[in-house]
This record gives structure tokens, C-alpha cells and sequence, in this order.
């Protein structure tokens, strides 16, 4: 095998490709993800509880212009260049040097917008030095993730899932002091840039001596080319996290920080369930990518796959909160009741999602990013409205109101587009079911009293229990997400 364009003898020549690596690299993932999950889950909840409504508020909307940095200082070229380094590796070099440069140029782009956004609005001191600090940690998250471009192109998952774990411990941990000791919001965003900028001398060690990738092959034309390919990939990006992201700003600007608080505490639970279909896509989309045009059969099968089990998980996920929700708010303090009617509205926006994020990378795959392109730039525009429409009138309520409906649409669209030009589901009996499955489970949270845990534990139990009976469940499925030859799939 060749880690940018230099030969590795370590390596099997034909590793990369072995049926044994989407597995390797789906458990690497899920694990990675399942621990953020829980540090992430836990360092939200002790912000809400010590930040209250209206801190929370403000890191919530610090977090969004992080996202903004990133996705101005990326613009689509971590996708572009995972796909293409998966379809021809001894050019890694050659893209990641690229890449870099041409995010070294965007970073201008990032500081300008920030500048100019600081300078037109006025923030209290507090807030204006998060949003500073989350800026340059959108920076350093920027070229952490070319790093794990390098990563998932390789199809060597397991060195960002440690390098992503070494900074959700050292954020979790020096967060959670600095929230108990009460040093306040700008010594909280500090902790962020801290930990990024160790994960980024991590990676940065790892792609040199692992991957052999040097800053060689800097070409003004071929960085201008990858910038017009990428391009459309961005506006993808920029549009599904803005979809994801503008409430936030608009409830901070018509309704100030405590409302933003009240409806961004479930929502990052909305964000958190994201890692869920982002396994999928970040595990399958590289082998995707070079399959696309030569099995559409096992195109059709891993899609098949991957969209029975995000139902059986989004489902009852949706039925179990409904239920669940004061407890859940309860976590982040008494201040966050307002957050449980946001709680059961968005997260049937999340349900939508898993699908959403699961099968738009299914397109973008398939070299279908214009078709969704244009989902995403309806979805944000219609998302927009209902806002501007809802916003003054009800609040926090109407943001989520406005999430459902948007995520709700995007994901029809995105369907038919699938069906009709890339691959359909193959099977139909898992949704009856996942819905029966479901009824079970909820019934027993309908007309059963007792503490939050337990609940959660038993119901999660009972569901399991009636899909496993239903033979809802392949574990050969699961374990084997494939049984094609390595040289098949490889075109070969």
C-alpha cells in the first residue's frame, strides 16, 4: 500500500481494501462516537446546571459561530478530499498539501466575517470574548479535521478516534472544573481552544509519521480546480449547519440569551443524536465513493441496511422522549422547564435527521451534490420563514415548530430523489416491526411509575426484547455488511 505516494512495508498491500475494514472502521467510529456522546452530554448538563439559562445561552450561541468559522475556513474541502484520497491514495500528498494551503487562505475569509459580525453587533464583554475564542477554535477544528480526512480516506479510523477522545477528556475534565470552580464563561471557551490545539499537534504528528504525508505537490491550478469541485460540497455544508444553526441566533437576537437558552439545551440534544447517522456516513461513505458506478447492488444493500437500523433506533428514541422529557430537562436544572415542550417537538427533527445526513451522504457519494444543493438551500430558506413567522409570537416554541417542519421536508425530498436516481430500500417487513417494537415499549411507559433510570433501563429492555423475538435483529447483517470480494468492490 502507498500512504502518500511513499510505500509502507508494514502494511499489506491489499489491508485497505479487506472486508474486515468497514467493520473495523464502523466499531472505531461507533466507539469514538458513543464515548463523545456521553462526555458531551455530561459537560452540557453541568453548563446548564452552573451557567443557568442565560450563560447557556451565550455558549450556545458562541458554539454556532464556531461552526460558521469552520465551515467558512473549510468550505467542503475535507469532503472532497476524503473522497478523492479514497479513490486514489498515492495522491494524498498532493490533496492534503492543497487542502492546507487552502485553508491558510480561507482562514482571511473567517477573520474578516468575524471581525465585521463583532464590529456591527454589540455584545457584552463576556459574550463578544467567547465568541472570539470559539472563532479560533472553529480554526483549529478546521485542519484537526483535514487530518482526519487523511484518516478516513486510508479507511484507518481508529487514529482519529483517539485523537478525538484525548480532547473530549481533556474538555471534559477541565470544563467541568472550571463551570465548578466558577471561573466563568471566557475561562470556559478557553478550555475548547486548549484542548484543539493538543489534538491538532496530535494529528498533525500522526499523518506525518504514519501516513508518510508531507507539504508536497503545491500547485496553484490543481488547488483551483480542487476549490471549484469543493465548492458546491461547502454550500452543502454551509447550508445543512446553518438549517442546523440560525434558530439560535435569531431567538438570541428577538428574544435574548435566556430564551436561546431554553430551546438550545434540547436542541443540542438534536446535535448530540447526530453521531448516530454520522457513523454510517463517515464509515461507508469513502467505500461508497469508489462503488458508486461499478455495484449498485451492494450500494443498494448497505443503504438498505443503514436505513433499518436508524429506523429502529429513531423510533422509539421519538416515542421514548415524548414521554420522558420533563425528566430529561430536569437534568440541566430547574430554569430549562421552558425546554420541555422544545424537547418533544425537536426531536422528531432529529428522527428526520438521521435520515437526512445518512442519505444526502449517499448522494453526495454518488457525485449527486447539486441535487443536494438545492434541498438544503430550500430547506434553510423555508426554514427561515417560518422562524421570522413564529419567532415573535411564540418564542422557543416556534423555533422548534420551525425545525420539524423544515428537517420534515428536507427528508422527503431527499427520499424521492434517492429512489429515483440512485437505489431503493430492499426490504420493508423491518417497519412494522420497529413499530410494534415501539407500541410495546411505549405502553409500558404509558402506565408504569417509577424513577427516571430504572424506566429508561426496563423500557430500553422490553424493546430490544420484542424486536430480538421478531427476528427484527441480523447479526450476520451487522457483522458482515457485505459479502462481497475485496477485489469486486474495488472495481478490480
Amino acid at each position: 500500500m502507498f500512504y502518500g505516494g511513499k510505500k509502507l512495508n508494514s502494511v499489506n498491500k491489499n489491508s485497505s481494501f479487506s472486508e474486515s475494514n468497514i467493520k473495523k472502521n464502523t466499531y472505531f467510529i461507533a466507539l469514538s462516537q458513543a464515548f463523545n456522546l456521553i462526555l458531551a452530554l455530561g459537560l452540557n448538563i453541568m453548563a446548564g446546571r452552573y451557567l443557568g439559562d442565560e450563560g447557556f445561552g451565550k455558549y450556545a450561541f458562541a458554539t454556532v459561530i464556531y461552526y460558521f468559522v469552520f465551515l467558512f475556513d473549510d468550505f467542503g474541502i475535507v469532503t472532497y478530499f476524503t473522497r478523492e484520497v479514497a479513490r486514489n491514495r498515492e495522491q494524498a500528498n498532493k490533496y492534503f498539501t492543497n487542502s492546507a494551503v487552502l485553508k491558510l487562505i480561507l482562514i482571511s475569509v473567517s477573520v474578516l466575517f468575524l471581525g465585521l459580525y463583532l464590529s456591527i453587533f454589540s455584545f457584552p464583554a463576556d459574550k463578544a470574548l467567547l465568541i472570539i475564542l470559539f472563532g479560533i477554535y472553529g480554526i483549529i477544528y478546521s485542519f484537526n479535521q483535514l487530518c482526519s480526512g487523511v484518516y478516513r480516506g486510508f479507511e484507518q479510523m481508529q487514529y482519529e478516534m483517539a485523537v478525538v477522545m484525548i480532547e473530549k477528556i481533556l474538555v471534559t475534565a477541565a470544563g467541568i472544573y472550571v463551570l465548578v470552580k466558577g471561573l466563568g464563561l471566557v475561562a470556559f471557551g478557553s478550555v475548547f481552544v486548549f484542548s484543539g490545539i493538543i489534538s491538532l499537534v496530535i494529528n498533525f504528528i500522526l499523518v506525518k509519521v504514519k501516513f508518510r504525508i508531507s507539504w508536497t505537490g503545491l500547485n496553484i491550478g490543481f488547488m483551483r480546480s480542487m476549490f471549484k469541485a469543493a465548492v458546491i460540497l461547502g454550500f452543502f455544508m454551509f447550508l445543512a449547519q446553518a438549517h442546523a444553526r440560525i434558530d439560535v441566533l435569531l431567538l438570541s437576537a428577538m428574544k435574548g440569551d435566556s430564551v436561546a437558552g431554553w430551546y438550545s439545551a434540547p436542541y443540542k440534544i438534536l446535535l448530540f443524536l447526530e453521531v448516530i447517522p454520522t457513523i454510517l456516513f463517515t464509515s461507508t461513505f469513502p467505500r461508497l465513493s469508489r462503488t458508486y458506478l461499478t455495484d449498485k447492488n451492494y450500494i443498494e444493500k448497505i443503504y438498505t441496511i443503514g436505513f433499518k437500523y436508524l429506523f429502529y433506533i429513531a423510533v422509539p428514541v421519538i416515542a421514548g422522549t415524548m414521554f420522558l422529557a420533563p425528566e430529561i430537562m430536569s437534568l440541566f436544572g430547574s430554569e430549562f422547564t421552558p425546554s420541555v415542550p422544545v424537547l418533544r417537538i425537536v426531536i422528531f427533527a432529529a428522527g428526520f435527521n438521521f435520515f437526512n445526513i445518512f442519505t444526502g451522504g449517499l448522494l453526495i457519494a454518488s457525485n449527486k451534490q447539486k441535487e443536494v444543493l438545492k434541498v438544503q438551500t430550500g430547506g434553510l430558506l423555508l426554514n427561515l420563514v417560518i422562524n421570522f413567522i413564529l419567532i415573535p409570537s411564540y418564542a422557543h416554541i416556534g423555533a422548534s415548530i420551525a425545525t420539524f417542519i423544515s428537517y420534515g421536508s428536507v427528508l422527503a425530498v431527499t427520499l424521492v430523489i434517492t429512489y429515483r436516481s440512485v437505489c431503493r430500500i430492499n426490504q420493508k417487513s423491518f417497519f412494522w416491526k420497529g413499530a410494534v417494537s415501539t407500541a410495546a415499549m411505549t405502553l409500558f411507559l404509558a402506565f408504569t411509575v417509577l424513577p427516571f433510570l430504572p424506566k429508561f433501563i426496563i423500557a430500553v429492555g422490553i424493546y430490544a426484547a420484542v424486536l430480538l423475538i421478531f427476528k427484527g435483529i441480523d447479526f450476520n447483517e451487522i457483522l458482515h455488511v457485505k459479502k462481497i470480494r475485496a477485489g469486486k468492490n474495488n472495481g478490480n
